[in-house]
Order: structure tokens, then sequence, then C-alpha cells
């Protein structure tokens, strides 16, 4: 097994990665397939399927996921799903995708936005696709896989309490989804399957593509619906 870079010995120390036992990836095959850059490569087969930062991010078998995509893009001329997998997910329903052309794609499912800087800005993602790569799974604040309530109050910490830390298919959902007016409140939320959950979401109302600027230009733009 290949040793991991010091990057990735700097992530497993910040983010404590726990690894699902019994679920095996071949990691190998979808990072010649996906352009997958080799450090990451090396890290993921060593880690398979794991939970990180408590439980906010959760990383495994891009199968699992594979029927989303193609909901969530409906034949857009610049994303496809057979270039692109669902490297991971949050607690709640961000999807930490990618893709062979473009590198990190991240997809909201509640509020049904998709970032992908790779596709805006091709330079930096021609330029560093390692470091496009780990900003998917990394973060200096582990808040941003976090979701908040209708109060701006994390909701993690209170829903694991409460509901009981995650397997990888499953995520924390509220019960009547955000876009038919349900509440983001602890008490309307449930653990559930994240495969049929995020396949329901996919499919309540199209996605907007989105670019958050960038560290010099930073602020939310929208760019054009996806599909």
């Amino acid at each position: 097994m290949s040793k991991i870079s010091e990057d990735y010995e700097y992530y497993v120390e910040k983010s404590h990665p726990v690894v699902f036992p019994g679920d095996l990836v071949d990691w190998e095959k979808y990072g010649k397939e996906y352009l997958i850059p080799p450090d990451a490569v090396s890290f993921l087969m060593q880690y398979q399927c794991f939970s990180a930062y408590d439980g906010r991010l959760l990383v495994g078998d891009p199968g699992v996921f594979s029927g989303i995509l193609p909901l969530i893009f409906q034949g857009d001329p610049d994303f496809h799903h057979r270039d692109t997998i669902v490297v991971g997910h949050s607690a709640f329903g961000r999807l930490y995708c990618w893709s062979s052309r473009y590198g990190g794609i991240d997809i909201n499912l509640i509020n049904a936005t998709m970032a992908c800087n790779g596709f805006i800005r091709p330079e930096s993602f021609m330029k560093r696709p390692e470091i496009n790569f780990s900003s998917l799974i990394d973060s200096m604040d582990p808040d941003v896989f976090d979701e908040e309530d209708e109060y701006g109050v994390l909701l993690f910490k209170r829903a694991k309490r409460k509901l009981g830390p995650l397997g990888y298919r499953e995520c924390y959902g509220f019960r009547l989804a955000l876009p038919m007016g349900g509440y983001r409140t602890l008490d309307k939320l449930e653990k559930l399957p994240a495969p049929e959950h995020y396949s329901f979401l996919a499919q309540l109302q199209p996605f907007t593509l989105i670019d958050w600027g960038t560290t010099s230009n930073f602020g939310l733009r929208e760019i054009r619906q996806v599909g």
C-alpha cells in the first residue's frame, strides 16, 4: 500500500477519520477512470469508507449515489454523470463530487445549487488538480459540513445527540423537505437512507450553477440553471 502524503497525514490529524468496517471500494479503478490525483487515491485506498470531522462528512463508494447525478444534470451541455462521481456527502445533503473534466463539484441538495470552480476557472483546475480534490473533503472549519436551523444555530451536534451517529448510507433529513414548505428545526429531523432521500431532493426543483468568487473578489453570483 502506498504511503499517504504529508498533506493527507495532516488531514488525518485534523479530521480524525473513522473507517466503516467491511465497506471496500476500488479507488484505484475510480482514480484511473476519473483522473483522481495519485496522492488522493493513496489516501482513499488506505481509508476506504469513512466519516470525518466527528461524522459531519462521510466518504465512500461512489456507486451508492450514482443514480442521483442524472437527476441533477438533466442533460446539461457541460456536465454529465458519466464523467462525474460522488466522493462524499455531508450529514445533511451536500454532495462532494469529482469530475474528470472539471475537478471538484459541490452540490447543495437543500438549496438546489451547484458550484464548480474548475468549470468557471479551468486554469485553476489544470494547475493544481490535487488541491482541487483535497478541498472537497477538507476545511479549516468543520462547520462548513454542518447545517443551520431557522435561527442560524448549527444542527449537527444536536442531531447526532438526538438521533445517533450516521452510517455511510445515512443522512439527517427534514421530515418535510424544505422546498415543500418544511421547517429547519431539530424536531423535524430524522435519520434517513441517504441515496433515497437525496434522489427525492434532487427532483424537487431545478439546480442553479453558482460562483462563490475568489479570495480577492468574494461574492455569490448566479450563473445559469443546470440542465
